[in-house]
């Protein structure tokens, strides 16, 4: 059996906690492959498998939760736009006018 090293998904977790999210894609991209290390290798245990779940879950609801939270910011926006556009000045309008030149 070949001995590899187990990986902590830790640092996903803390990308993913400060909102760096490119950050969380390159350290599950580079976790990817020794994952599947571990599983060739046979060292890939059930438990292994439920802390991967658990990230998976862990990450779903926080992303469900900064969705919710930015489609809130979306909403208070909108109706601040809708608020400030009664307060929009009238375009005015100008009747048909003639223009006269002489050269």
């Amino acid at each position: 059996m070949i001995d590899i090293q187990r990986l902590s998904l830790e640092p996903i977790r803390e990308a993913i906690g400060c909102g760096e999210l490119e950050r969380a894609r390159r350290l599950w991209d580079a976790s990817a492959a020794g994952l599947t290390a571990e599983f060739e290798s046979g060292v890939f245990t059930q438990a292994r498998l439920a802390e991967i779940g658990e990230l998976a879950e862990w990450s779903r609801t926080v992303f469900l939760c900064e969705r919710a939270h930015l489609q809130d910011q979306i909403r208070r926006l909108q109706a601040e736009l809708r608020v400030a556009s009664g307060y929009q000045c009238p375009v005015p309008e100008f009747g048909p006018s003639v223009v006269a030149a002489r050269f």
